[in-house]
């Protein structure tokens, strides 16, 4: 569990940087870098192996338990990981720019004007290429999804599925299977199966005898 942690570790490092725009990570380091040659402490060597050598193990640390399971997580858990990432290269920016600094002055003032220029310069090419950099984004894929009509999409399925549902005349409930694609939102699947797992929960949290769905063609045949 140990050793896979570590190797999981090293490769995430690597792979965070090509799934995630460079940009943003080029962006997030200037802007550190500049915060950090206001700061006057030391940092020694030794300090500055602890902070490295304590972040990568405590990104190792978060992936432990999902590797000595071994089971399937939820999406929730590899924001964690992506969280703890970012945290740990904010730490790691911070006391390695302490201690490239603190005994060169000159490098000091250089960054000093050097880091504005390379900021501005940033954000106009963000700006420019705003799509490609933030194309796999939360924000963009949220803009995305209510540009291109799928929020109403979604409302309209979620209102008829409610429909159903909440009519209390209907004890066993057919439903129309959702469209895959839900964008930032998440409606567990229901199956054909009353037994399976979320179509138990539905049944039992709106008081019907049973629940299911099928594919939306056989739906409109029987149903509408």
């Amino acid at each position: 569990t140990v050793f896979t942690s570590f190797k999981d570790t090293f490769k995430s490092i690597f792979d965070n940087f090509i799934s995630v725009r460079p940009t943003a990570f080029v962006l997030l380091i200037l802007i550190l870098i500049l915060i950090s040659a206001e700061i006057s402490h030391r940092i020694s060597l030794k300090e500055l192996i602890y902070v490295i050598l304590s972040t990568f193990l405590i990104n190792c640390g978060v992936r432990m338990p999902e590797i000595y399971v071994g089971v399937d997580v939820s999406g929730g858990v590899p924001d964690t990981y992506h969280i703890v990432f970012y945290l740990s290269l904010a730490i790691i920016t911070v006391y390695l720019t302490g201690f490239v600094l603190q005994s060169n002055n000159d490098v000091r003032t250089r960054l000093k004007k050097i880091c504005p220029v390379g900021l501005v310069s940033l954000l106009v090419i963000m700006v420019i290429l705003s799509r490609h950099l933030i194309g796999n984004s939360a924000d963009y894929m949220c803009i995305e999804y209510i540009a291109d009509g799928s929020l109403d999409d979604y409302r309209a399925q979620m209102e008829e599925r409610l429909k159903i549902l909440e009519d209390d005349s209907i004890r066993d409930a057919v439903l129309p299977v959702m469209n895959e694609y839900q964008g930032p939102y998440m409606s567990f699947p229901l199956t054909d199966d009353p037994e399976q797992y979320d179509n138990t929960v539905t049944r039992n949290y709106y008081g019907k005898d049973s629940v299911i769905a099928i594919p939306r063609d056989e739906w409109n045949e029987k149903y509408k």
